[in-house]
């Protein structure tokens, strides 16, 4: 019989290691298509969008509490009457195309998002954490 420990505790017996070996596999195979899908999809950000990506992304490999969609808005330089007229069509946007993710009122980066900033091809350092990358896309996974 085999013992695979997990963090999230151990699995004994040999289906059942091999089960949770299958589903991390096919989870990590999930990553790296996501880590492609948005570094190609970093190519096409325009600049305002980038930034608001990258103050998302930044602060979640930090590792704080999720940001609010207002305090996005009152995070970047725009300024005015208007300034949340004008930045909620680009986190739309970001959001449309699955490079950030709501949650009621929080946005959150996605595995893709973490890639458009990060640009895991140009990178001659390790990826971001990896059990970071597996608990965000087992969110982005979970039915909304």
């Amino acid at each position: 019989m085999t013992t695979i420990s997990t963090q999230d505790g151990t699995v004994s017996g040999d289906a059942e290691g091999a089960a949770l070996l299958q589903r991390r596999a096919v989870l990590d195979l999930s990553i790296d298509e996501e880590l492609v899908r948005g570094d190609r999809r970093g190519l096409d950000l325009c600049a305002r969008q980038r930034a608001i990506l990258a103050m998302i992304v930044e602060h979640e490999l930090r590792g704080g509490e999720p940001l609010t969609e207002t305090a996005v808005i009152d995070a970047t330089r725009a300024r005015g009457p208007f300034a949340a007229a004008r930045q909620r069509p680009r986190i739309d946007a970001l959001a449309t195309i699955r490079l950030l993710r709501r949650d009621g009122d929080e946005v959150r980066a996605t595995v893709a998002g973490i890639a458009a900033i990060v640009r895991p091809s140009l990178l001659d350092r390790p990826h971001p954490p990896r059990a970071l990358l597996r608990t965000l896309r087992r969110a982005e996974l979970l039915p909304a």
